[in-house]
């Protein structure tokens, strides 16, 4: 590997990220000054020693870091998919019952108004119907021909048998 003798042309990058935490905790290699390389007209790299800009925190080597790292997309999903706990899963089993029996106390309401209007129905179509029979045997069977005579007296005489009257 060869070291060029090139100048470092990030000089402002550098002094921006030297004291962020994700560089703090780093060393970094630290090289000869190229003054025995220039002499000799050799490019041999410099030998590497360890430096830490931070000296007062500590390395890598020593100790974990003290900035806790994120977690990552898996851990977000194993979080968000775990078990709820049972506190939570009896709230949540509270609320179910909640619901259910609103659910069938409304469904309860909805049957009985459904019966009432069935029933409604059932008197409006009796009173209509005894209305028709009531007509019917009040008819003046004398000023019809005799077909519609005929058809009329066989109606008032199942009306009378329906109500419960013998001829």
């Amino acid at each position: 590997m060869q070291i060029s003798q090139k100048a470092f042309k990030f000089e402002e990058c550098y002094e921006l990220l030297k004291d962020q935490p994700k560089f703090s905790l780093r060393t970094t290699n630290i090289f000869d000054s190229g003054a025995s390389s220039q002499s000799t007209g050799t490019a041999t790299p410099r030998s590497p020693t360890p430096f830490n800009w931070d000296s007062d925190l500590p390395t890598d080597t020593d100790s974990p870091s003290p900035i806790p790292r994120p977690p990552g997309r898996k851990a977000e999903k194993k979080k968000g998919k775990r078990m709820v706990e049972s506190s939570e899963l009896a709230s949540i089993v509270e609320e179910t019952r909640n619901f259910n029996s609103f659910y069938r106390e409304a469904e309860e309401r909805r049957n009985q108004a459904t019966e009432r209007k069935i029933e409604i129905r059932e008197k409006d179509h009796k009173l209509k119907a005894r209305l028709e029979e009531d007509r019917i045997m009040a008819m003046d069977l004398t000023t019809l021909n005799e077909t519609q005579h005929f058809y009329f007296m066989c109606r008032q005489n199942e009306i009378l048998q329906k109500r419960g009257y013998k001829q």
